[in-house]
């Protein structure tokens, strides 16, 4: 601790400044505890802004909500008022989950019952972007 306070308030006899001494010393825990704990909060802080920064989003997230939102719902389950009157799919459905990939790009390039083709909306690319999204919601709910 002796290495904390300057060695000239050590070195001198002044009665203010052996106070002043004193005072550090009794402060030295504190003032440890407060560095600690507002380190600490510096930490944390940064290191939760650096996890917003690596929360990529999915592939095919921003066309998902770009084009099937409306009808499938942010969270998949379809439970929006277009997607109720169309009777769109949940796409956590187990059922939804078994097409394959081929199944599921057919269906949305084509269309099926209520769902419109997309076909010349969306790229090759984008479609099967949108499948690697929609199997997501098999590992969420």
């Amino acid at each position: 601790m002796a290495g904390f306070i300057p060695c000239y308030l050590r070195l001198t006899q002044d009665p203010a400044i052996r106070t002043k001494e004193k005072f550090l010393r009794a402060t030295n825990p504190i003032l440890r505890k407060i560095i600690l704990a507002s380190t600490v909060v510096a930490v944390l802080s940064a290191s939760s802004a650096f996890a917003k920064d690596d929360a990529k989003p999915l592939p095919g997230e921003s066309v998902f909500k770009a084009r099937c939102v409306l009808c499938h719902g942010s969270d998949g389950t379809a439970n929006t008022n277009l997607g109720k009157q169309l009777q769109a799919r949940d796409l956590h459905d187990p059922a939804a989950q078994k097409l394959s990939d081929a199944e599921i790009k057919q269906l949305i390039s084509q269309g099926q019952g209520n769902m419109p083709p997309f076909d010349g909306q969306l790229s090759s690319e984008e479609i099967d972007q949108v499948i690697k999204y929609v199997r997501h919601f098999a590992k969420k709910k």
